[in-house]
């Protein structure tokens, strides 16, 4: 599953790990060396309704109305499909807002396992949002800018303003409790940041580049005091508004995407020339999505309604990291994989690592060592680090963004192939 809310599963098949790949400019698939479909079937799901081809339908307006319609349509095509769910091992796997539909849907289907009784094997969630919007944006935020404050080019002034805003909310006491292993007990996790307009952020997560596209809440704060202000006083994005203030600076840097810091200036977002792709005549009646004499369904990359309804704050469910994944791991034994591209600035990895270290699970807090473990190399180099304790596993890519199957292929599908697949 992709995420969004509201993004086509379409943009993980053609732009990802699909069998077919629109490769730099190419505006016509080709083969992809490293599908995943190379490893077993892959299920491609668009959900909620709405999402992908246009639909007449209202979207949903709640989590509980997603997942309650993902397990449905499971249950149907589970059935149309002589019980495969069943039959064959089934892997979960997803990123960006999936953080949220996988844990939320794996725990419908082992409380409801007499009546659909999945062989759900594990789950498995990259750059997810499994905790809250705070925890997972603003307060990695500054930890993260210290490792790449130098290629992002900010200025010390700038950098010394973002870190006073970050010690005034209290961020960086939090960073340094989740640095001790084993953690020394429970911290608090801020729930969100910014005002009941999510706007700014929600545009953030649905386009990949931070651009004029933000409106009035992009205030373009260029000085320490703007800065400042913008943290702690923003009336657009409340109080602490680290991450979005920190995303409005960078957007006037030329060629800057917070999907993948390293993309610069050659970067060309594909989700156009596959918007184009899937709304010729041609092609919706090849997938038997129309006929000849049918009007066109307009396909769409993300579908903003959705996003915007289930991205508002009284409609977002409680982070999965609260209850739902130590729940899984804990009660139901379910193995549970998470890996993260280290370039991700959207859903960066300090705020990930944070999240998990203040869970707990099967009998304790977090993880009782330090990531430190290599895996893979490339030219002489690891991939990245990793750990696991007590069914949860955590992998660190290095050199990969927010859509890690599009950064590193070949990576990942090892990555999958020896970590995922081995149950």
């Amino acid at each position: 599953m992709n995420g969004g809310p509201g993004c086509s599963s379409l943009v993980g098949a053609f732009l990802e790990n699909g069998p077919l790949r629109f490769m730099g400019n190419s505006t016509t698939p080709e083969r992809n060396p490293y599908s995943w479909t190379k490893l077993g079937h892959v299920l491609y799901i668009d959900q909620p309704v709405g999402t992908g081809f246009a639909s007449e339908k209202v979207p949903v307006t709640s989590n509980k109305e997603v997942i309650s319609n993902l397990y449905s349509w499971l249950a149907s095509f589970d059935a149309i499909f002589d019980n495969i769910l069943r039959a064959k091992k089934v892997h979960i796997v997803g990123e960006s807002y999936a953080g949220i539909y996988i844990p939320y849907i794996a725990s419908e289907i082992v409380k409801r396992k007499n009546e659909l009784p999945v062989n759900l094997v594990s789950i498995a969630i990259g750059d997810g949002t499994i905790g809250p919007n705070t925890g997972m944006s603003s307060l990695g935020m500054v930890g993260f800018l210290e490792e790449y404050a130098s290629k992002l080019r900010i200025p010390p002034d700038i950098m010394n303003a973002i870190s006073f805003g970050d010690h005034a909310c209290g961020f960086d006491i939090i960073r340094q409790r989740a640095k001790v292993y084993p953690p020394s007990g429970p911290f608090h996790l801020p729930g969100r940041s910014g005002s009941a307009n999510s706007t700014g952020i929600s545009n953030m997560l649905q386009k990949g580049v931070v651009d004029e596209s933000l409106g009035s809440c992009n205030i373009h704060p260029d000085t320490p005091e703007k800065i400042k202000s913008s943290i702690l006083n923003s009336t657009c994005y409340g109080h602490c508004a680290v991450f979005e203030t920190m995303a409005d600076y960078m957007s006037s840097q030329n060629c800057f995407s917070i999907y993948n810091i390293n993309y610069g200036c050659n970067f060309m977002n594909p989700t156009s020339t596959l918007e184009v792709y899937f709304s010729r005549p041609d092609v919706q009646i090849a997938l038997n999505l129309m006929h000849p004499t049918d009007p066109l369904r307009p396909f769409q990359s993300c579908n903003p309604k959705i996003l915007e309804t289930l991205m508002a704050p009284a409609n977002r469910p409680v982070p999965p990291s609260f209850e739902i994944l130590p729940d899984l791991l804990t009660t139901h034994k379910l193995p549970v994989h998470i890996y993260q591209g280290r370039l991700d600035m959207l859903i960066n990895h300090v705020g990930t690592e944070i999240t998990i270290q203040n869970m707990t699970w099967n009998g304790a807090q977090g993880f009782q060592d330090s990531l430190h473990f290599e895996f893979g190399r490339q030219k002489d180099k690891a991939v990245g680090l990793w750990n696991e304790e007590r069914g949860l596993s955590y992998y660190l890519f290095f050199e990969g963004g927010h859509f890690l199957p599009a950064d590193l292929p070949r990576e990942v599908i090892s990555y999958v192939k020896e970590v995922v697949l081995r149950q």
